[in-house]
């Protein structure tokens, strides 16, 4: 019997015995070979759990949008950090104002000048039964008639470190006059009127500027001004000078008269007016002002600064032009919030006061500042223009590429405040928005490799910029461009993806059977 009938592997394929073996072996690999001619492979087994999950990260728009939204949350601490970093600056910036202003002279403030007459009065009160007499002091504060400010101040920029502080010279000069009947009949009668001790006072908000000796002209008499801190009615800072009985009192009065009597309206000419005239040289930073406290009180100002900006609680006349300003002001009584005399103080005057800031023309970091609190907008519309080419593109991007490109356009803003701080607000805009969308662009090509595709997204990204640059210039109508700027992009976007995700029917006229 051949032995190949007794084993149960021998066969016509499958001999038996050692050279059957071979036979096997050879003809299996001359399968396999064949296998690998025809590009067949051997079995293949079903993706994991997990493979199947990262497929789907990579691939669901849910999770893509979800990860945009996560970023730019995230995005928000960088924001927060560089706009507590303008705010730093600012502080900074306000320091170093201080630190010129204390050694120039601080924004001024005129409020005056005031007539002011002491008097004593008797009083009899009744305590315990008893008549008691005490005396008691009391001023009697008396503004002018008429007040005229003539102001001419010469701006200059003065830098401490990087920053830029605005000052000025002035030449100032008040003139007006104060009418015997308007206080005549103000002071009691019987009263003690101290005449010899009457002064005139003038309030300036930093005597440091003050620039030469300060005299009053009264009625044609040179007096000099002294220090003094009238807090009665001025602020602290204030000027004094005392007055010449002559013409002041009423005649035949003597220091030793103990009562006052009435006045008599011809001997004592009641119609008699007391001109005065102030000139000051006057120093100071960033501001004039003045406070109106004439019955009538109108003011002149002249500067070579063609950016003023008036404040206060009245608003002048002017003209405005490349080489400065003039401002012209007319305030009466009945215009603001205090009386003409009192014996006891005006309440708070320098409310009612008004003139005009020096400011730099463009403040780097206001604009700055307004810039930072439109970021969240720039990232959020950079990423949805990243969101529509992946999806024209159908490519899908990696989130650690949003938080890339989210990085440069969050350091756009720091770069925007160092360059502004050298070279001005709008061309350090310009050289970031530049170095910012060119680097994203650059970054972007990786990806987006049509390079048609790639120079659309990138002017897209210049004219978001553009957008921005423009929504801070045009501060008044601000909302307006922003408003119709963001129904523009979403009705790009609408109707960019007014198909995406409608799945294939047949032709919208198809009607029902009605058979």
């Amino acid at each position: 019997m051949n032995e190949n009938q007794n084993n149960p592997f021998a066969g016509p394929d499958k001999p038996g015995g050692e050279g059957g073996t071979g036979r096997g072996i050879g003809a299996a690999a001359q399968h396999s070979g064949a296998e690998r001619a025809h590009g067949t492979q051997g079995p293949t087994y079903p993706p994991s759990g997990f493979e199947r999950f990262r497929q789907w990260l990579g691939s669901s728009l849910s999770v893509q949008m979800f990860s945009i939204v996560v970023v730019v949350l995230l995005l928000l601490i960088p924001l927060d950090m560089t706009r507590d970093l303008v705010a730093e600056r600012k502080i900074r910036q306000q320091e170093a104002i201080g630190e010129v202003g204390d050694r120039w002279g601080k924004e001024q403030t005129l409020i005056g000048p005031v007539l002011s007459i002491p008097y004593t009065r008797e009083l009899t009160r009744l305590i315990d039964d008893r008549n008691e007499t005490f005396t008691s002091d009391h001023v009697l504060h008396i503004l002018p008639e008429t007040l005229h400010i003539d102001a001419g101040i010469a701006p200059e920029v003065r830098r401490r470190g990087i920053f830029p502080v605005v000052v000025y010279h002035g030449q100032v000069a008040l003139s007006g006059h104060f009418e015997r009947k308007a206080f005549a009949h103000a002071l009691p009668d019987g009263a003690q009127v101290h005449w010899d001790k009457a002064y005139l006072s003038m309030g300036l908000s930093d005597q440091r500027g003050i620039r030469d000796a300060a005299r009053l002209a009264w009625n044609g008499r040179k007096l000099p001004f002294e220090p003094s801190s009238a807090k009665h009615v001025l602020p602290e800072a204030a000027l004094q000078t005392g007055l010449p009985v002559q013409g002041l009192a009423p005649e035949g009065w003597s220091p030793g008269d103990r009562h006052q009597r009435r006045m008599d309206p011809v001997a004592d000419k009641m119609d008699q007016s007391f001109q005065f005239d102030i000139p000051l040289k006057l120093d100071g930073s960033l501001g004039w002002h003045a406070v109106p406290v004439g019955k009538h009180t109108t003011t002149t100002m002249r500067a070579d600064w063609p950016d003023p900006s008036f404040t206060g609680a009245f608003l002048p006349k002017h003209e405005i032009d490349q080489d400065g300003f003039e401002a012209n002001w007319e305030v009466f009584h009945l215009n603001r919030p205090f009386a003409q005399l009192t014996n006891s103080d005006f309440g708070r005057m320098e409310q009612s006061a008004f003139g005009v800031s020096l400011l730099t023309p463009v403040d780097q970091y206001t604009q700055t500042e307004r810039a930072v609190k439109y970021g969240v907008l720039i990232i959020a519309l950079t990423f949805l223009a990243l969101f529509l080419v992946q999806l024209l593109l159908k490519r899908h991007w990696h989130p650690v590429r949003y938080v890339l490109v989210g990085l440069a356009l969050s350091l756009f803003y720091v770069l925007l405040l160092a360059l502004a701080e050298k070279i001005g607000f709008c061309m350090a805009y310009g050289v970031a928005a530049l170095a910012t969308v060119g680097l994203i662009t650059y970054y972007s090509g990786g990806a987006i490799r049509r390079k048609a595709a790639l120079f659309g997204f990138g002017s897209a990204l210049a004219a978001v910029y553009g957008f921005l640059f423009i929504t801070l210039a045009a501060e008044d109508y601000a909302l307006l461009i922003g408003a119709l700027g963001l129904f523009v992009v979403l009705a790009a976007v609408m109707t960019l993806s007014r198909r995406m995700g409608v799945a294939a029917q047949g032709p919208d006229d198809a009607q029902p059977s009605t058979a």
